[in-house]
């Protein structure tokens, strides 16, 4: 079984156009987005891992707003779910919202950490922020949790 998921997201319309269009943009790796687009828009079996990688190798290189919303919008399911998977082991609560926004920050801020060496890349990477702020919200949770039970005067 390969490693690589081959399932398509649940995409709008368009999104395979403005891959295109960024594609068309671009001066080097816009040939493999846009063969990948032209994958999506006929709905072949694509990876979501390669085309993610791309993206995320894209935004490294240009900063460009548009890589970085196809990416949010092609991963924040499959993020989503893996935040909820690994907060659900968490007795204390934590808004999987604020994790989720906390990643794609993480995603926006730190891009020259991103090596794509492999298709599988940019799951392998965001897996690593997923768990850290996931681990990072637990704690400051049950930090709150603790300080809130004895946050009172002695004298009461």
């Amino acid at each position: 079984m390969s490693s690589t998921r081959t399932n398509p997201p649940r995409t709008d319309p368009g999104f395979a156009e403005r891959l295109e269009a960024l594609a068309i943009g671009l001066p080097e790796d816009g040939h493999k987005l846009g063969e990948m687009a032209e994958e999506v828009r006929e709905a072949r079996k694509w990876s979501r891992d390669a085309l993610s990688t791309a993206l995320m190798a894209t935004y490294r290189d240009t900063a460009s707003k548009e890589a970085f919303s196809l990416l949010y919008e092609l991963n924040q399911e499959d993020f989503l779910r893996l935040i909820y998977h690994h907060l659900r082991r968490s007795f204390y609560s934590v808004d999987p919202s604020d994790v989720l926004q906390e990643v794609f920050f993480n995603v926006y801020r730190y891009p020259f950490k991103f090596n794509p060496d492999r298709k599988t890349a940019f799951r392998n990477w965001t897996h690593s922020i997923i768990r850290n702020t996931v681990l990072k919200h637990s704690r400051r949770a049950q930090r709150d949790h603790f300080l809130s039970l004895g946050g009172g005067d002695a004298d009461s």
